[in-house]
């Protein structure tokens, strides 16, 4: 099997094939937050394409080819999400029901809880893993 770094340079296809790979699966965390908003699509593909585009630039962006067929992101013993990039996907106009929010809040509070202790543990954490739809069997 190849392995393919992801440089920088590519790092908006790499979000793309985020959105595309959750989305196509209804992924259940994109399904609670955003299911019961009309612009639903959009929402969910902006949270997915963020998973990617906010991380460190030290994480280690990995797939398995120059076409991006499958993607994955780790982070090495002792990086944290501390060095991550702040970025919001949504604006407040954005939802048009007020539970979004609420529902938000409880997923980065459970993430946080997850998350707490990487970078403590002498192992790498595996941020992200998507597939493409048309290549998975």
């Amino acid at each position: 099997m190849t392995v393919y770094e992801v440089p920088l340079s590519r790092l908006d296809e790499m979000a793309d094939v985020s959105a595309e790979a959750f989305i196509t699966n209804k992924d259940p965390i994109g399904s609670f937050l955003f299911d019961h908003v009309l612009n639903h699509l959009e929402l969910k593909k902006r949270f997915f394409r963020s998973l990617v585009t906010s991380c460190s630039p030290g994480a280690l962006r990995l797939a398995s080819s120059e076409k991006m067929e499958a993607i994955r992101i780790w982070f090495p013993s002792g990086m944290w999400h501390d060095e991550d990039a702040e970025v919001d996907p949504f604006r407040p106009e954005d939802f048009t029901d007020p539970e979004t929010f609420t529902r938000l809040g409880a997923v980065g509070r459970i993430i946080a809880e997850l998350t707490a202790g990487i970078g403590n543990d002498p192992q790498w954490y595996l941020h992200l893993v998507a597939v493409r739809p048309d290549y998975m069997d």
